[in-house]
């Protein structure tokens, strides 16, 4: 069981991997029970303390590292560079939101993305950012996808957990349950996580105008909520992300997005049938479309460092239409050139 909390170790992708730091705080005379960082000239090792393994991150190639444990050769930890392909576009859509609805993820390696997942949590501390859960089975796995924090690289983690024979996991228990019950445990493997450091330039230009794009399924992620309330948290890595909102007719619901004064926010969106209209809360009042008329962009600058509110709105309008449909909505965060 791993008990100890890594520290940190720095991931060079344009030079040799190193460790940064040691597994001791300054401030700390006694020894700490942190994993300990070697450098080498080509890997650095995490060594867990009271756990009889530690994982190596190896490089593979220029820009792929694999992480192993000593003495076998299967793959725990895998960072690439990020495609920014429908998958990491869908990736990016369950960072910003948070859902917890069933999304096909970019994963590193070939996985049931059906699959149950038990005690799913965001991981949004450190340079890596994405989404952990465990799947459960004969082959219990706990599994992360994240990017790193400028987008630059894809960051994929699946290490094996089990629980004792003795206190068997009863069906729909809570996630505290799950997660205090599994070994190796997996608030230690979300360290490993929260403790890598990249040291490649973080790319530090937002977009300064958004990408002109057609509405994609492929692109989208379903956000169920039980209040029509969508909270959306575009960063430099996930600043363009497309959600699917099942709304009922008439119904507004609204996407609170964070922003920094100086931000520009742009939504488009798309209805199969019928019409939808999107407006902000926060700009100035606009003339009433006709009863058919559709309303599929909207862009404003932010102000104030807070968040903006995006309303959308289907307008059924025939009959035969049905009253309850799924809403494409795209969002980009950009930043004017100064």
């Amino acid at each position: 069981m791993i008990r100890g909390l890594v520290r940190s170790v720095v991931v060079g992708l344009t030079v040799p991997l190193m460790a940064c730091g040691s597994a001791r705080d300054a401030r700390d005379d006694a020894p700490s029970s942190a994993a300990v960082a070697a450098e080498t000239t080509s890997s650095a090792v995490l060594r867990f303390a009271d756990a009889p393994f530690a994982l190596e991150l190896v490089r593979q190639s220029a820009d792929v590292v694999r992480g192993v444990v000593a003495g076998d050769s299967t793959t725990r930890l895998l960072i690439q560079p990020n495609t920014r392909d429908d998958a990491v576009s869908r990736l990016c859509g369950v960072i910003a939101t948070g859902t917890r609805e069933p999304v096909s993820l970019a994963w590193g390696w070939p996985v049931d993305s059906n699959a149950p997942r038990l005690a799913q949590r965001m991981i949004l501390d450190g340079d890596v950012q994405g989404v952990r859960f465990v799947v459960p089975g004969t082959a219990a796995r706990y599994v992360f996808e994240g990017i790193t924090r400028n987008g630059a690289q894809r960051v994929s983690m699946q290490w094996p957990v089990i629980a004792d024979p003795a206190r068997p996991i009863p069906v729909g228990a809570p996630d505290s349950l799950v997660e205090a019950a599994l070994q190796p445990s997996v608030f230690a493997l979300d360290s490993v996580l929260m403790a890598l450091r990249f040291d490649t330039p973080p790319d530090t230009a937002w977009p300064v105008a958004p990408v002109e794009r057609a509405l994609a399924d492929a692109r989208a992620v379903t956000d169920v909520r039980v209040f029509p309330v969508h909270p959306a948290r575009l960063t430099m890595a996930c600043h363009d992300v497309t959600l699917a909102l099942p709304i009922l007719a008439r119904a507004d619901h609204t996407v609170k997005i964070a922003v920094d004064a100086g931000d520009v926010i742009t939504a488009d969106a798309g209805v199969a049938t019928g019409t939808v209209r999107i407006s902000f809360d926060e700009a100035p009042p606009a003339p009433d479309p006709t009863a058919r008329e559709g309303v599929t962009h909207a862009a404003l600058e932010a102000t104030t460092t807070g968040e903006v509110t995006l309303r959308v709105r289907l307008q059924v309008l025939p009959r035969y239409q049905l009253s309850r449909q799924i809403v494409l909505v795209r969002l980009q965060r950009t930043r004017p050139r100064s």
